[in-house]
């Protein structure tokens, strides 16, 4: 059984080295300098990008066909219940987690509207709705602060290893 095994790992081995010779062959007759390579490249670049672009389309239209019109939507739920007495005065207030009171967008001071927007975007009152390099941004930082963990992720295995080998060293 071990023999088979090693076998079939031999020839899929075989197997992968004859592919990768193929297209070593293949990539090195491409002429990346003629016009003709550049040409078919952005038609098929373009053509994956409106086919991309049709597909979110159509993903968006099928999932937003079953949901209710904003402005059918209403929480009915999660306020608080108030007790009054005779006079209209409030009582007590009823509430599960949180106390939740609805307010009118006039009653909301100014400074927290802004302070919302400063928090969500800080660019809110520069660009015109869509900062075209967020994109481009959340790319920069995720790989940035994931090489910033690795980087203190190794820092630490090493202090790690040279506390065990000093610990080590120090009991022999």
């Amino acid at each position: 059984m071990k023999e088979k095994v090693i076998i079939f790992l031999q020839n899929i081995k075989h197997r992968f080295i004859l592919w990768m010779n193929n297209l070593k062959r293949k990539f090195k007759s491409i002429d990346f300098r003629s016009k003709r390579f550049w040409f078919k490249f952005f038609v098929v670049f373009l053509s994956l990008i409106v086919a991309g672009f049709i597909t979110l389309l159509i993903l968006f239209a099928w999932f937003s066909k079953d949901l209710p019109s904003p402005s059918k939507v209403v929480r009915r739920e999660g306020y608080t219940s108030q007790i009054y007495d005779r006079n209209g005065k409030i009582i007590y207030d009823l509430y599960n987690d949180a106390k939740r009171t609805p307010v009118t967008w006039n009653n909301i001071p100014d400074t927290l509207k802004q302070a919302t927007i400063a928090v969500e975007d800080k660019s809110f009152y520069t660009h015109s709705g869509i900062d075209l390099l967020t994109p481009f941004r959340i790319i920069k930082n995720f790989f940035y602060r994931f090489l910033i963990n690795i980087s203190n992720l190794q820092f630490t295995t090493k202090i790690l290893r040279a506390k065990m080998n000093f610990a080590v060293i120090k009991n022999c």
